[in-house]
C-alpha cells in the first residue's frame, strides 16, 4: 500500500508540474512589423508626375501605353497623356478605315488562315477604282471578274488605304454603306464617345474624332490577331494590283508594329502608330497619335511627330517590383523575432517620377503557427496585387515538447 500510495503521489505531482510547464508558457499574437516603404498608413492613391513629352509644335496628339499586350503579366499605371489641342474634334481621314476593319472583323471574324466570304468585281466596282483615281482618293487596281475575299479587302484596307475596299467592306457585312456606317457609329459610341463617322473611307470630312478616341480604336482593332498580322507588314502582294507598300510610315523599323495614317485637305496629315519594345524583359506597346499635320509632305510630318511622341514615350517609362526574397520587416511571437519577405512580386509599369502608394494588409489569422513561404500579407496598389509576403522562417507558439525541453 505504501509504494502504491507512493506511485500515486508521484503521478500526481508530475502531472501538476507539467501542467505548470504548459501553462508556463507565455500566450501571444504575432506582430508584424513592416518597413516604412511598405507601410503607409493612407488610402490608396497614385501621384502622377508631369511628363513633358515630345508633343508636336501643332495639332492634337495623345500616348497611351500598353503593357504586356495581349496578356496579362503585368500591370500597366502609365496614365494616358495627351497635349492641350488633343481635346479638339477635327477630320481624321484614312484613319476612319481602322473602324471600318474593326467593324468587319467583329461581324465577320478571321481565323488563321482564313479567307472569309468572296465577292466577284464588277463593271460597277471597276467604274468606282477609277472614279477613286481620277479624284486622287487612295485606292486598289481592280479588274471586272476577279474574285476577292475579305481576308484581300481587309489587307488593302489597312495597308494601301483603299477607299474602294472600303465601300466594298460595307456592302459586304451590312448590306448597304448606309446600314454600315451606323454600325460604325453604335461601336464609336461604346470605344470612342466623341467620334463621328459619315462613310467608312475617311474621305469626307464629316469623319471627326480626337487622338485618345482613334487610340482607342486601335487597340480594340489589334486585339484580332488577323489585323495586327497584316497592319505590321511593310508591303503584300493583291490579286490585280500586284505588290503595294504599307502607307503607314515606319512600319517594320524603329519597333513599329502599325497601325494606319491617313492625310486629306481638311484632316491634314495624321497617324497613330503602335511601337513595341522590351523593357527590363517586358513587352511594352505605346499608342501615339499625332492629328492636324498641315504643310509640305503632311503624312511624312505625321509620321515623324508620331515615332518622335512614341520613343519619347519608351524612354519616360519604367518597370518597378519588389525583389522576391527581399527582407521588408518583421514579425515578432513571443520571444520569436524572423524577417518578413517578399515571396510573390508583379511588375508595375509607371511613368518616371509617379509616385506609387502602397497598401499593406495582413491577411492570415494568427493561428498556433505561421509556416515559411505561405502569404501572410499582402501589398497592394489602387486595389492591384503588387506583392505577397510570408516569414523567412517558421514562427508562433512553442509546442508543448519545446517547452518542456
Amino acid at each position: 500500500m505504501a509504494r502504491g500510495t507512493s506511485v500515486l503521489i508521484g503521478s500526481s505531482v508530475a502531472a501538476s508540474m507539467i501542467a505548470g510547464l504548459v501553462l508556463a508558457v507565455p500566450a501571444s499574437t504575432p506582430r508584424v512589423t513592416p518597413d516604412p516603404s511598405i507601410r503607409t498608413g493612407r488610402a490608396l492613391s497614385h501621384d502622377v508626375a508631369d511628363v513633358n513629352l515630345a508633343w508636336p509644335a501643332h495639332g492634337g496628339a495623345a500616348v497611351v501605353v500598353e503593357n504586356a499586350p495581349w496578356s496579362t503579366s503585368a500591370l500597366s499605371l502609365a496614365a494616358p497623356r495627351q497635349n492641350a489641342s488633343a481635346a479638339d474634334v477635327v477630320p481624321i481621314a484614312s484613319l476612319t478605315k481602322m473602324m471600318t476593319a474593326l467593324v468587319t472583323l467583329q461581324a465577320l471574324p478571321l481565323g488563321r488562315g482564313e479567307r472569309g466570304p468572296c465577292l466577284t468585281i464588277s463593271a460597277h466596282d471597276v467604274a468606282h477604282w477609277r472614279y477613286d483615281t481620277e479624284t486622287d482618293q487612295s485606292n486598289v487596281k481592280v479588274a471586272e471578274g476577279e474574285r476577292l475575299c475579305e481576308a484581300d479587302l481587309l489587307t488593302g484596307l489597312l495597308i494601301r488605304s483603299a477607299n474602294n475596299f472600303a465601300d466594298l467592306l460595307a456592302t459586304m457585312v451590312s448590306g448597304s454603306t448606309d446600314a454600315f456606317v451606323a454600325e460604325m457609329n453604335r461601336e464609336a459610341a461604346l470605344i470612342a464617345p466623341h467620334t463621328t463617322y459619315v462613310e467608312p473611307s475617311g474621305y469626307e470630312p464629316g469623319n471627326v474624332s480626337t487622338p485618345l478616341d482613334q487610340i482607342s480604336v486601335a487597340q480594340h482593332l489589334m486585339a484580332f490577331p488577323f489585323a495586327r498580322e497584316v497592319v505590321a507588314r511593310p508591303r503584300v502582294t493583291l490579286p490585280v494590283a500586284g505588290v503595294v507598300e504599307s502607307y503607314t510610315p515606319f512600319v517594320g523599323s524603329h519597333g513599329v508594329i502599325g497601325v494606319k495614317s491617313g492625310r486629306t485637305g481638311p484632316a491634314g496629315g495624321c497617324v497613330v502608330l503602335a511601337m513595341r519594345r522590351s523593357i527590363r524583359g517586358h513587352d511594352v506597346v505605346v499608342y501615339s497619335a499625332v492629328f492636324s499635320q498641315f504643310g509640305g509632305d503632311v503624312l511624312a510630318h505625321a509620321g515623324a511627330a508620331g515615332l518622335a511622341l512614341g520613343t519619347d514615350a519608351l524612354a519616360h517609362l519604367e518597370f518597378r517590383q519588389l525583389k522576391v526574397g527581399q527582407r521588408v520587416g518583421s514579425v515578432t511571437w513571443g520571444s520569436q523575432r524572423v524577417g518578413l519577405v517578399v515571396i510573390r512580386a508583379r511588375p508595375i509599369l509607371s511613368w518616371r517620377g509617379d509616385v506609387l502608394r502602397l497598401r499593406f494588409r495582413v491577411t492570415a489569422r494568427a493561428h498556433q503557427q505561421w509556416r515559411a513561404r505561405t502569404t501572410i500579407a499582402r501589398v497592394t496598389i489602387n486595389h492591384v496585387p503588387y506583392g505577397e509576403l510570408g516569414v523567412s522562417s517558421n514562427v508562433g507558439t512553442p509546442s508543448f515538447w519545446k517547452a518542456i525541453w
